[in-house]
């Protein structure tokens, strides 16, 4: 999400290219036990892009398979790692979780081993599960993304894409800002041949170029170039919906959010979600909607409908996750949240159904079909 987190500083090679040397300095301390991999489906009955020789989630002609070959269409939320058992309660078959290193602060969970616990207890209750680094947030600096190829190279991020590859998707860097759509294309592809070559054969879930992960631009100019370029074929493309963006639903306070949205959107009109996703559907782009609020007011920071962006996914045949599942209460936190708590988030039931959660969890009961068995 835009608002709630950022992150430090980094280094980068005058080339451009950040040095793996600093993994280990960079996740020194963080823990790692073994774990059984605990997967969704065998071998897939579908068609795999050639070079992919995975056993997880693919993507192939615009569309993610399951590993036994049918087509899976995500339907869920974004949720803290130690909320993410609840997705499932809540009918999502799949869940982004939302984590940290140490140095992104204490109030988290931070280290690999809770890392790892959050992948197998969504993995084992029939989830497809999202990790996504935090750290890097609406950073642009060398040294946020060195921090992240340090933690995607590193033995325990490693291992644990291997050990959960067929129910384990990889996003990479949530909404980290790339100084241009091309250094987002160069920056992702050297880094993915970096993580293949270790043996991580997950699919990968890669952010917008810039705007906080809003930008369709790096996508659309170079989504099928990533794609070939990738040896295994298998990176799925994600924006985040909020002030750049605007549906046919819309009324009169998307001009207040065009006037905003100069720089990125062009014209100073924000992305029609209709028009866009129809387009990525069209150039067979693979592509879920990673983050989204719920009929957000323009004096909010935020003019976009919930629901016009939930019917344009669905008309596109794409999936979406919702921010988020559960937050504390109060009236800033409504349109960002399925559950609301009693006092904070960790306090645990009873919650109640925000009106996200009220159109959605229904929505999601009806609509969203669990991975299947082989």
């Amino acid at each position: 999400m835009r608002r709630a987190y950022g992150f430090g500083s980094r280094v980068r090679r005058a080339s451009g290219r950040p040095t793996l040397a600093l993994a280990a300095l960079v996740l020194a301390g963080l823990g790692l036990s073994g774990c059984m991999p605990l997967a969704i489906g065998t071998a897939a009955r579908g068609t795999r892009p050639s070079g992919n020789d995975g056993i997880g989630f693919y993507v192939s002609k615009g569309r993610i398979y399951q590993p036994n070959g049918r087509e899976f269409i995500p339907m869920g939320y974004n949720a803290a790692l130690n909320h993410g058992e609840l997705a499932k309660e809540y009918h999502a078959n799949a869940v982004r979780l939302v984590s940290v290193t140490p140095s992104f602060g204490p109030d988290w969970p931070t280290t690999f081993q809770q890392h790892r616990d959050a992948v197998a207890a969504a993995v084992g209750s029939g989830l497809a599960a999202i990790l996504e680094m935090h750290d890097a947030t609406g950073d642009s600096s060398a040294e946020a993304w060195n921090h992240i190829l340090a933690y995607w190279t590193s033995p325990q991020a490693v291992q644990l894409a291997k050990d959960y590859e067929g129910g384990l998707w990889l996003n990479i860097a949530n909404e980290h800002n790339f100084d241009s759509p091309e250094s987002w294309r160069d920056e992702y592809s050297e880094l993915i041949r970096d993580m293949r070559a270790l043996g991580v054969k997950n699919l990968i879930v890669l952010d917008g170029d810039s705007a906080w992960g809003q930008s369709p631009n790096g996508i659309k100019l170079y989504g099928k170039e990533m794609l070939e370029s990738d040896p295994q074929h298998n990176v799925l493309f994600s924006v985040h919906m909020y002030t750049y963006w605007k549906t046919t639903l819309d009324d009169g306070y998307q001009s207040i959010v065009g006037s905003w949205n100069a720089a990125p959107g062009g014209g100073g009109d924000p992305w029609l979600a209709e028009t866009e996703l129809a387009w990525l559907r069209g150039n067979e782009i693979p592509f879920v909607l990673g983050e989204f609020g719920w009929h957000l007011p323009a004096s909010d920071g935020v003019g976009v409908n919930g629901e016009g962006l939930i019917k344009a996914a669905r008309d596109s045949g794409y999936g979406f996750l919702f921010w988020e599942l559960l937050n504390w209460p109060g009236d800033y936190y409504r349109p960002y949240t399925i559950l609301l708590g009693q006092e904070s988030a960790d306090n645990g039931p009873p919650y109640s159904l925000s009106p996200a959660g009220e159109y959605i969890v229904p929505y999601l009961r009806e609509n969203a079909e669990a991975a299947s068995s082989p």
